[in-house]
């Protein structure tokens, strides 16, 4: 019913946002005030980059919220959900992975994340399908409002993927590569990521 799939959108999200709260990801260990990452690696994000998180995190409460007070149309509901639990889930896993003492294991969040891009993705385009579909049945307004709605969707299923590459790149620098290896990874991965569509 659309009331059960509320309040499973809900406490997906919840655990999602109390598992990122929780202290001990390699992310988070600080040295002098510095990300410090028991690794050496030529590819790194800037650290004003994970502000973006932030804005997501922003986005992610008031989606939440329009769920649980307005709601979506029942057929774009059942469909989403399923993405949505997913996609929460699996990085709430994520947070637990990425740890000091998965360090020799860093292909098991390098996975996760990018399950959670995938399910990102899949609802993103279920929604722009949807739109499509009703186009001659809705307003501008109407149509408006849900690529609005679609908006988290997009924007955390770019980072996941630009997440799921730095965390590759860690892999690779994780276990023995020689320099060459770590930087021609680098590159490629930069690559791939300029050339994804943001459609």
């Amino acid at each position: 019913s659309p009331v059960l799939f509320r309040l499973l959108w809900a406490l997906a999200f919840a655990i999602n946002l109390v598992c990122v709260m929780l202290p001990g990801r390699l992310d988070r260990v600080m040295v002098d005030g510095q990300h410090v990452k028991p690794w050496a690696s030529l590819f790194e994000a800037s650290t004003y980059a994970f502000g973006l998180w932030g804005l997501l995190y922003t986005l992610d409460i008031l989606l939440t919220a329009y769920v649980g007070c307005v709601g979506i149309p029942t057929k774009l509901f059942q469909t989403l959900v399923a993405y949505w639990l997913a996609a929460n889930w699996l990085q709430g896993l994520w947070c637990f992975a990425f740890r000091p003492e998965f360090v020799q294991h860093m292909y098991i969040p390098t996975l996760l994340l990018a399950s959670a891009c995938v399910s990102f993705g899949l609802a993103q385009q279920a929604i722009t399908r949807y739109i499509l579909e009703q186009t001659d049945s809705y307003s501008w307004m109407a149509r408006g409002v849900l690529y609005g709605f679609r908006l988290p969707f997009s924007m955390h299923a770019a980072w996941m993927a630009a997440a799921t590459l730095l965390n590759f790149n860690s892999c690779v620098a994780v276990y023995p590569a020689s320099g060459g290896i770590q930087s021609s990874a680098a590159h490629l991965l930069s690559l791939i990521h300029i050339s994804e569509p943001t459609r």
